[in-house]
């Protein structure tokens, strides 16, 4: 499956090395201008909008929808203890709020795609009082807080992650080492 991801990958993203040329110009300066290949709207459509929106969006989002969906299912079918049902309705919460975010900060990118052809030069767009000027951080600050974020979702979500989190964080935890028990023997107790 690995080899198969690198080789989409790879498939996918090479031919954006052919999109642009770089030439120098004057004042010492380099500038990118687009080759036959990347000039070609019919080719900048099929291979940056549809085709890596499908590898980089549309594929990752049915993955994990359809992995969270037979995750809920499974947890779902399963009958066990009170405690352990409560874990599990603490993880299907936080794997729908994980797939919910992704979906939503993740959509910036395919959007960006087109803005980048609809505005050309995109460069000029981002600039200070361009058009794009708010939008051009966005994709990039909303693919980090995605990742980012998980952890966060873990501890809002999760009633035992959250207190072991608390436990950890606020050095509440017992110390290693003999405790009375109620047969007058003793017992170690471990965080």
């Amino acid at each position: 499956m690995a080899i198969f991801a690198v080789i989409l990958a790879i498939g996918t993203y090479s031919p954006g090395f052919f999109k642009y040329k770089i030439i120098k110009v004057e004042g010492g300066l380099f500038r990118a201008l687009p080759t036959s290949l990347g000039g070609n709207m019919i080719y900048y459509y099929l291979h940056t909008v549809v085709i890596m929106n499908l590898v980089s969006y549309v594929l990752p989002m049915v993955i994990i929808s359809y992995a969270t969906i037979r995750l809920i299912i499974s947890l779902r079918s399963q009958t066990t203890s009170m405690s352990s049902q409560r874990a599990k309705r603490d993880l299907t919460k936080s794997v729908v709020v994980i797939v919910i975010l992704f979906i939503v900060l993740q959509s910036f990118r395919p959007v960006r795609y087109i803005l980048l052809r609809v505005f050309n030069p995109y460069s000029k767009a981002i600039r200070c009082q361009g058009p794009l000027m708010y939008f051009a951080p966005l994709p990039p600050f909303t693919t980090i807080l995605n990742s980012s974020v998980n952890f966060l979702i873990y501890v809002l979500c999760a009633k035992g992650f959250r207190k072991r989190v608390a436990t950890i964080i606020c050095l509440k935890r017992n110390k290693l080492g003999p405790a009375e028990s109620s047969t007058g023997g003793t017992n170690l107790d471990v965080l």
